[in-house]
């Protein structure tokens, strides 16, 4: 099952065992190999949350209660250490440390009001934390000064 705060558009999921196949379309989504969020927040109706899906092959679609799908990659339950860099996620925040300070932070607020601009944007400063943790301390620093 999946969480509020994990719906982002673009974010890989899978049909779990509480799926219900309610028509031909799901059939279809079932079949495929990789299906993703298409909304940036999950909907209510009387039997809960859900969200749009699709698939891989952009040419399914229908939607499913976040009781019904797992992540298809899951945050991971200890922090993710390379070398002296970590990135820290949990339900309300995501931190990159490293030697043991704080690089930089989001909190849950953040990403829910902007998750078009800013999952990319933490999915590219992670990367360049482990590829090139001073570049990316130096774009920090040039984004705090401009503002």
């Amino acid at each position: 099952m999946i969480k509020e705060t994990n719906v982002a558009y673009g974010v890989r999921v899978k049909l779990n065992k509480n799926f219900v196949e309610k028509c031909l379309g799901d059939k279809h989504l079932m079949e495929e190999e990789v299906l993703f969020i298409s909304d940036s927040k999950p909907y209510n109706d009387e039997k809960g949350q859900f969200v749009n899906i699709r698939g891989g092959s952009l040419t399914t679609s229908g939607f499913a209660y976040l009781d019904q799908l797992d992540l298809e990659f899951p945050v991971p339950l200890k922090p993710i250490a390379l070398n002296d860099t970590q990135v820290i996620v949990d339900n309300d925040n995501i931190t990159i440390m490293h030697k043991g300070v704080e690089v930089v932070m989001w909190d849950q607020q953040e990403w829910i009001e902007d998750p078009d601009f800013l999952v990319p944007a933490i999915a590219n400063a992670i990367k360049l934390a482990y590829e090139d943790i001073e570049a990316l301390k130096e774009k920090l620093s040039v984004i705090k000064f401009k503002r």
